[in-house]
C-alpha cells in the first residue's frame, strides 16, 4: 500500500508540473533613403533581393553588414557594422502552471547616407526592392572616416545593439 500512495503522489508531481512558455520570434525588416545602391550581410534568414518593410524571420545572433551609398554626382560612400538581435525568452512552467509565452521582437533597420539605425516599432509594407549587389566593389578601395559607433536600443518590443563605421568608396 505504501508503494501505491509513493507512486501515486510521485506520478502526481511530475504530472502536475507546467510546461514552459513559448519564446519570442524575431523579426528584421529594413527601409532605405535615395542615396542607398546596395546592401549585404551574412544574416541568411535575409533574401538576396529585399522588400522594403517586410518582416523576415530571423534568428537571435550577431551579423555583419554593409552598405553602398552613392548622390548621383560621382560621390561614393558607405556603412559597416553589426548588429545584434535578442529575442525574450518564454516563462519556465511551474507547480500545476504553465509559463507565459515571450513576446515577438520586431526590428526596423533604417539605412540612410548619414549612417544606419535600429527601431523597434512595427511599420508599413511598401513596394519597393533593395538588390544586393549592384555595384561592383572592386573597383573602388575603401577610406574610413570617423569614429566607431555602436548603440544599444531597449524597449518593450526588444533589444538591439548595431556598431558602425562609415568609409568613403575611392575609385582604384
Amino acid at each position: 500500500m505504501k508503494t501505491i500512495i509513493i507512486s501515486l503522489i510521485t506520478f502526481l508531481l511530475l504530472t502536475s508540473c507546467g510546461r514552459d512558455g513559448r519564446d519570442g520570434r524575431a523579426y528584421l525588416s529594413f527601409s532605405w533613403d535615395v542615396y542607398v545602391d546596395e546592401y549585404s550581410d551574412d544574416n541568411y534568414s535575409i533574401p538576396v533581393v529585399i522588400e522594403e518593410l517586410t518582416y523576415y524571420d530571423t534568428e537571435p545572433g550577431t551579423y555583419s553588414y554593409e552598405y553602398y551609398c552613392s548622390d548621383g554626382i560621382g560621390n561614393y560612400w558607405g556603412y559597416e557594422g553589426t548588429y545584434t538581435i535578442t529575442i525574450f525568452w518564454g516563462e519556465e512552467g511551474g507547480f500545476i502552471r504553465d509559463g507565459d509565452d515571450a513576446p515577438d521582437s520586431f526590428y526596423d533597420f533604417d539605412l540612410t547616407g548619414d549612417g544606419s539605425s535600429f527601431h523597434l516599432l512595427k511599420g508599413k509594407k511598401k513596394h519597393e526592392s533593395l538588390d544586393k549587389g549592384r555595384i561592383n566593389i572592386a573597383q573602388y578601395k575603401k577610406m574610413y572616416v570617423g569614429e566607431k559607433d555602436t548603440r544599444s536600443v531597449k524597449s518593450s518590443a526588444g533589444e538591439i545593439t548595431i556598431t558602425k563605421k562609415k568609409f568613403l568608396l575611392l575609385k582604384n
